[in-house]
């Protein structure tokens, strides 16, 4: 979808850990008391605004959250290497994808999409 971004702010992705399967939880099956802020994964949450869509059930007009991974914490900038973080009123093509537990994110770190 085509979307042009708002302002952001700063916000942290708290894993999860619950269940038993080490695959989702490194703490199953140990003693350890798991602090999900040690672990928090930093993001820029965005509020855009849909100008076109491509597929999907969005419409344009909507407004929604759009997170990528990085953004401010404590002061400090975090970057995901590599990349090209957006940018406030910046409009272009976005490939999102929709979690349970978070808001849209960038589907890929490096697959964001394209920017006018």
């Amino acid at each position: 979808m085509e979307v042009t971004l708002g302002t952001s702010t700063p916000d942290l992705l708290l894993l999860n850990y619950e269940g038993d399967a080490p695959a989702c939880n490194p703490f199953a099956g140990t003693t350890e008391t798991p602090n999900p802020e040690a672990w928090a994964v930093p993001l820029a949450v965005f509020t855009a605004t849909v100008d076109a869509v491509n597929q999907g059930e969005v419409k344009p007009g909507a407004e929604l959250k759009v997170a990528e991974f990085g953004g401010m914490v404590d002061g400090t900038d975090c970057v995901v290497p590599g990349s090209s973080p957006l940018k406030e009123d910046e409009t272009g093509l976005q490939f999102l994808a929709t979690y349970l537990v978070a808001p849209a994110s960038i589907l890929g770190v490096y697959a964001r999409g394209f920017t006018k």
